[in-house]
C-alpha cells in the first residue's frame, strides 16, 4: 500500500510539474517581462524561484505570488468546504439509490442526471463575467 502511495505521490509531481512548464512556457511568450529575456533563461530563472515563492516577483505579477494567492486563499477554503458540504450531502443518496435500483431507468437517469450537474457548474463558471 505504500509503494502505492508513493507512486501516486511521484506521478502527481511530475504530472504538476509538466503543466506548471506548459503553462510557463505558453504565457512567457505572450507577456512583457518574460518575453524580452531569453526562454531558457527565464525558465530557469523561473524554476529556481518556485521553492521560495518567489518565481513571479519580476515576472507576470510583480507583487509576489504569495500575496497574490494568498488574498484569495480564505474565500477559496471557503468554496471548497461549502461544495464539499453540498457534494456529499447529495452525492450518497444518490449513489445509494442508483446501487439499490441498478440496471433500471432510474440508475440510468440518474447517471445522466449526475453527469450533466458534474459538467453545467464548470460551463457556468466559465461564461460567468
Amino acid at each position: 500500500m505504500g509503494a502505492f502511495i508513493l507512486r501516486r505521490l511521484a506521478f502527481g509531481f511530475v504530472a504538476m510539474f509538466v503543466a506548471l512548464s506548459g503553462s510557463f512556457f505558453f504565457f512567457a511568450a505572450k507577456f512583457l517581462p518574460l518575453s524580452e529575456e531569453p526562454l531558457l533563461h527565464a525558465y530557469c530563472g523561473w524554476l529556481r524561484g518556485i521553492p521560495s515563492g518567489r518565481s513571479l516577483d519580476t515576472g507576470l505579477l510583480s507583487g509576489g505570488l504569495l500575496a497574490t494567492v494568498g488574498s484569495a486563499f480564505g474565500r477559496t477554503m471557503i468554496l471548497i468546504a461549502v461544495t464539499l458540504v453540498i457534494v456529499v450531502v447529495i452525492a450518497i443518496p444518490v449513489g445509494c439509490l442508483s446501487a439499490a435500483m441498478r440496471g433500471t431507468v432510474v440508475d440510468y437517469g440518474l447517471r445522466v442526471g449526475t453527469y450533466i450537474a458534474w459538467a453545467v457548474p464548470v460551463f457556468v463558471v466559465a461564461i460567468s463575467p
